[in-house]
Parts: structure tokens; sequence; C-alpha cells
């Protein structure tokens, strides 16, 4: 009886765990999309702007051959 007892503590325990895990992954999940959604609103608004424009892909050029 007690390892019965133990087993279902151990499972409920085992179960709340994974909720916790998947609310956490869900959440950085959610903040993933919203960086990504931000991100293409301003690329999007960026790029009227051939100057702008023109300045930020270099940057990103140089950034890349920095990080080598």
């Amino acid at each position: 009886m007690f390892t019965k007892l133990v087993y279902f503590m151990s499972s409920e325990y085992s179960t709340q765990l994974n909720a916790s895990r998947i609310k956490v992954l869900q959440a950085q999940d959610d903040a993933v999309v919203s960086m990504r959604d931000a991100a293409r609103k301003a690329l999007l608004r960026i790029s009227n702007d051939k100057k702008v424009y023109r300045k930020l892909i270099k940057d990103m050029i140089v950034q890349v051959f920095e990080a080598w």
C-alpha cells in the first residue's frame, strides 16, 4: 500500500513538473514569436527607406565578419 502511495505521489509530482515545463516552453515560444513579428514589422518599415536599408545590410555583413 505504501509503495502505491509513493508511486502515486511520484506520478503526480512528475505530471505537475511536466506541466510546469510546458508552461515555460510556451512562454519562451510566445516571446520568440513576438520578437520575430516585431522584427518583421521593423524590417518592412526600414525597407522602404533605401538609405537606412543599405546601412542595415552593410552593418549586418560587417557583424558577420567580425564574428568570425
